[in-house]
């Protein structure tokens, strides 16, 4: 921003009148008779003065007499600088006397630079001045809306009235916006309608012969985190129990592979389906027999997840989608860009004929 002020100036004129005189003119070289003008030694007839000597308005081009305004450019009267030469507001197009405000090639009055020139916060409305937030979703708000209530665990949103019409703090600290509480999965009827369209699309890539008896329970992150503790950011989590009958030799005669699925309650149907593919990856590694580092586990499993939210072309599915892309977690973020570099490179048949076959780590060659 700069300020800036305009100058003025005062030229006072001086007048002398005489009956009688010998003088001459220092303009048109003339003896001056009656009345005449004195300036700095100078003396002049009225008429040379007016029409020669005096400064002439660059506007309006009449004689500067009194006070004026001098400029780089030329002297004005104070109106006609004021109406021809002063530089407008952007805003309202008056004249900018004094101190205003340049932005941007702009000029303004303070108050209407602060009032229509300046972002606005999305959640109060008031004016952003210095340092804002920006939400995923381009949502502009000032640093102290951040954890007041904060953003949406689901969709990256900045919950408040203007941005998501309110939200809740949800028992296990989630704040969860109400666009995202109206999309959220909460029956078995439901939870059974998206557990049949994610086994489609996951068969479709090639994932057969999962199960669809698997049990599927709604948790707040407190249960979630007692079942699983470490990584609080996860939605999910899949509980895999084996359980096998040998005869006196020691040969197995009977096996079982029991699974349950835990996921966030609240969860939109997008983030539910995605949440749910990546669990699914998960049994199908287990029905397969593979156990790779962590790494490979989860990066693998996240392709459920880029799966869902690929299908879905939405502002909510390449919100995700990026955070994906740029989660630093050396499993969920960096483990799954390694496998997606392998799926984009070799396809679904590819990858998944290395992963269930143990060469998963070929993935990256």
């Amino acid at each position: 921003m700069i300020y800036r002020e305009s100058l003025i100036k005062v030229t006072i004129l001086i007048l002398c009148s005489f009956l009688y005189s010998e003088l001459q003119c220092n303009y048109c070289n003339q003896s001056i008779k009656g009345t005449y003008f004195k300036i700095e030694s100078k003396v002049y007839h009225e008429k040379c003065y007016n029409d020669n000597i005096i400064p002439k308005c660059d506007v309006c081009k009449k004689p500067l007499d009194g006070v004026y305004i001098p400029t780089n450019q030329g002297s004005y009267h104070r109106e006609c600088y004021k109406n021809h030469v002063a530089p407008k507001c952007g805003v309202c197009k008056k004249p900018l006397d004094k101190k205003y405000v340049t932005s941007d090639g702009g000029a303004y009055h303070s108050f209407c630079y602060t009032n229509h020139i300046l972002p606005k916060c999305d959640v109060c409305r008031d004016p952003l001045e210095n340092h804002y937030n920006i939400d995923s979703w381009g949502n502009k708000y000032h640093a102290k809306h951040k954890s007041n209530p904060g953003t949406c665990s689901s969709c990256s949103r900045i919950v408040s009235k203007n941005t998501s019409s309110g939200g809740i703090t949800h028992i296990d600290n989630r704040v969860i916006c109400n666009i995202c509480l109206n999309e959220s999965i909460e029956t078995p009827l439901e939870i059974e309608q998206r557990r049949q369209n994610v086994l489609s699309i996951l068969y479709d890539q090639g994932f057969f012969n999962l199960p669809k008896n698997i049990p599927i329970i709604l948790v707040d992150r407190k249960k979630l985190m007692k079942l699983k503790p470490g990584n609080t950011n996860i939605k999910g989590l899949t509980n895999y129990e084996y359980s096998y009958k040998s005869n006196s030799s020691g040969q197995i005669i009977e096996e079982s592979k029991k699974f349950k699925i835990y996921i966030l309650d609240k969860l939109p149907r997008i983030d539910f389906d995605a949440v749910l593919a990546h669990e699914y990856l998960h049994v199908w590694l287990y029905i397969h027999n593979q156990n790779y580092k962590s790494s490979i586990t989860e990066g693998f499993c996240n392709l459920g997840s880029y799966l869902i939210y690929s299908l879905n072309n939405n502002e909510f599915s390449e919100v995700q989608l990026k955070n994906m892309q740029n989660d630093p977690d050396p499993d969920y973020g960096v483990g799954y860009r390694n496998i997606k570099k392998c799926l984009d490179k070799k396809g679904w048949n590819e990858i998944i004929k290395n992963i269930q076959s143990g060469k998963g780590y070929s993935c990256y060659f």
